[in-house]
């Protein structure tokens, strides 16, 4: 690789990573702000009920907790990592234009990894209909179909019953039958999303 190339992903880290720092600092104070909020709602709900009102009237459960900011924080933080990772891992992606190299796995939106994942840009090239059509699923490009399809028969009430005749009517069995044009234009978004740049050059 070009070092001009390896330069200019460097840059492009770096900026991801100044941009999760500011975010990170955001969210910090956007929960000290919010906590702040409150103490002050609760300070004039007192005051309005008159200052004889014993403290322990106050029904605090309405109100969030240190540990539920501190807890909103670390699942945000854990987000926003989660999406740096795939940024970088994108922009690694994007610089891939031999069939021998490996690809830099993509987790879902809930930081899974399938089975499916093709190691190399060959393995990206070979997937089949149907290896599209699960891939796009468990990244949610398109609607998922089969899972939701056995949830829905696990009851057996008639609105489920028609529910589940919706999902096979736009779920994974009609995919199986959606035309190579279609199955093309999926993976094509699949490239995109793995951040296979040259593939979609050369396709």
């Amino acid at each position: 690789m070009p070092e001009a190339t390896i330069k200019e992903l460097q840059d492009k880290i770096n900026a991801l990573s100044g941009i999760v720092e500011k975010q990170s600092v955001l969210i910090s104070k956007t929960g000290q702000q919010l906590i702040e909020m409150q103490v002050k709602n609760v300070k004039r709900s007192m005051k309005d009920t008159g200052s004889s009102t014993p403290a322990a009237n106050v029904d605090m459960s309405d109100y969030v907790t240190n540990e539920d900011i501190v807890q909103l924080v670390g699942e945000l933080q854990s987000q926003l990592d989660l999406v740096e990772d795939r940024s970088i891992s994108r922009l690694f992606n994007a610089s891939l234009d031999k069939d021998s190299q490996l690809i830099h796995i993509i987790p879902n939106r809930d930081g899974e990894i399938t089975d499916l994942f093709p190691q190399t840009l060959a393995d990206f090239r070979a997937l089949d209909k149907s290896d599209v059509i699960q891939l796009c699923e468990f990244y949610e490009l398109i609607t998922p179909g089969a899972e939701n399809l056995d949830k829905l028969l696990s009851d057996t009430t008639s609105e489920t019953v028609a529910q589940a005749h919706q999902v096979l009517d736009s779920g994974a069995e009609a995919k199986l039958k959606a035309s190579d044009e279609e199955v093309k234009g999926m993976k094509k978004e699949l490239a995109r999303y793995f951040g296979l740049v040259k593939y979609e050059e050369s396709s």
